[in-house]
């Protein structure tokens, strides 16, 4: 069986902001990260979060 990446969904329309990647560092940000990442995805289409060690749930999220 072989298994692809899935590749985000992208936005129908291009933006100034297409070849621009987004770095969110996150340490403990468990509770947020997910709406933080939602919002910010309706203007840059390539995001990377980036955990440094975090004990809460910020690293699965």
């Amino acid at each position: 069986m072989v298994t692809r990446a899935v590749r985000p969904t992208r936005m129908a329309t291009t933006t100034m902001y297409d070849d621009t990647w987004l770095v969110v560092p996150l340490y403990n940000e468990g509770e947020v990260i997910r709406q933080v990442v939602t919002d910010a995805r309706r203007t840059f289409p390539r995001i990377v979060c980036v955990d440094d060690g975090s004990v809460d749930t910020a690293a699965p999220a």
